[in-house]
């Protein structure tokens, strides 16, 4: 009997077919995108805002959450949860629409290895991301 099992792979449809592991995280961000590293691949992912008359973006790279380049974003209204989102990632970048702008992460995590990933940007032929 072999014992070489095949390691998780972001493109194992199983690893996105079974409950995830939980990852939370929670903070302020100000007008510069904040990039959340999650220890592995996400299954989906959910962002709240949660400041009162104020937004956060998020986006997969910092230049398409900033709109320096092309504007590949999600914007979420204040006392608002959007999501979850089913996307398969290893970060996210996060903006306010003002200083000290409250937020709140939620992600799924599958058993995927971040380094077994490809990076997710516009220069390796991903569009939409920035």
């Amino acid at each position: 009997m072999s014992t070489n099992w095949p390691k998780p792979h972001h493109g194992h449809a199983s690893e996105y077919q079974v409950s995830s592991w939980p990852f939370l995280t929670s903070s302020n961000v100000g007008t510069s995108p904040v990039e959340i590293r999650f220890p592995y691949v996400t299954r989906w992912v959910s962002v709240g805002c949660n400041t009162a008359t104020k937004t956060v973006s998020f986006g997969v790279t910092s230049a398409g959450t900033t709109g320096t380049l092309t504007n590949n974003f999600f914007t979420v209204p204040a006392g608002v949860v959007a999501g979850p989102f089913e996307l398969k990632c290893t970060s996210i970048f996060i903006k306010g629409s003002d200083t000290a702008v409250a937020f709140s992460v939620a992600a799924g995590l599958t058993n995927v290895n971040g380094g077994d990933f490809p990076a997710i940007t516009g220069s390796n032929g991903f569009t939409g991301v920035g």
